[in-house]
């Protein structure tokens, strides 16, 4: 028995970080966005010799430091049984670039090996396993649209389709996370909130509020550090975005579009980089 699972790639409409908490991470408010044209492929069959075996176009993820392989050792404690499973994944989610390609992966996987072993999980099992993964794994469960509160894995769903075209720019830049939260120096102090689904909601007729009113924290230092990301931001805008934003904690830069924009163009003007029509 095989299965074919496509994870998709995700942006945030939106990122800011809070405070930090006693634990060390940070509270935050993004909205979770998925892209539908961004997406790993993945096919999972099942085998005897009670192995995982990972056959990736990416040869550093075949290993145990992947969190496809985090998420199926967090299932066996919990079914309590060895599983053994061939997984051929096809990357072409950029890696590190903000669009939680491995967390996409993670939640794919619990939900493929359920599948594929009848373990008759409940959403609310599968919400916890991919908690113990990572904080972004939870979105990719389900997918769609989400305030994400907490470390992110507190959501909140809600219907929301982007009324425009989206383009993602995604230089081979790869940033760090924890620099990008040691830059910002947010202490345990609570800021206030944006209302992003508001904002959202109030855009479908006014898209240059999201310009003037939704901001990523991430962009000031990464900015600061990596200019050529700023560069990606400010093209897509003299190009006809009505909105653009780096997503996550970069390196990925999205732009949103009124009108359907020609991919051929933005390929002549980013060269070196990985352009995508997302949606």
């Amino acid at each position: 028995m095989k299965i074919k699972k496509n994870a998709n790639a995700k942006i945030n409409i939106g990122l800011e970080i809070l405070n930090k908490r006693s634990d060390n991470y940070h509270n935050l408010n993004t909205v979770f966005y998925s892209l539908h044209n961004l997406f790993d492929e993945l096919i999972f069959e099942r085998n005897d010799d009670k192995k995982v075996n990972i056959d990736s176009n990416i040869p550093e993820l075949n290993g145990k430091d992947n969190l496809i392989y985090t998420a199926i050792r967090k299932i066996e404690r919990k079914v309590k049984k060895k599983i053994g499973v061939n997984i051929n994944l096809k990357k072409n989610i950029p890696m590190g670039a903000g669009l939680g390609g491995g967390s996409s992966d993670a939640a794919c996987t619990i939900n493929a090996i359920d599948q594929l072993y009848e373990l008759g999980l409940s959403y609310n099992d599968k919400l916890i396993l991919a908690q113990a993964v990572g904080s972004d794994v939870p979105f990719f469960l389900q997918g769609g649209a989400a305030i994400g509160r907490s470390r992110g894995e507190s959501l909140t769903f809600f219907d929301y389709t982007a009324p425009f075209q989206i383009a993602v720019v995604s230089p081979n830049i790869h940033v760090s996370t924890p620099m990008a939260y040691s830059e910002l120096n947010r202490d345990s102090t609570p800021r206030q909130l944006t209302d992003y689904k508001q904002i959202l909601d109030r855009a479908n007729d006014n898209p240059s509020l999201m310009k003037n009113m939704i901001f990523n924290d991430f962009e000031k230092p990464i900015f600061a550090k990596h200019p050529e990301i700023k560069d990606i931001k400010h093209k897509l805008y003299e190009n006809g975005a009505i909105f653009s934003l780096m997503s996550g904690s970069g390196s990925s830069v999205f732009g949103m579009f009124e009108n359907d924009f020609e991919i051929d163009k933005l390929n002549d003007i980013f060269p070196n980089y990985k352009v995508i029509k997302a949606n």
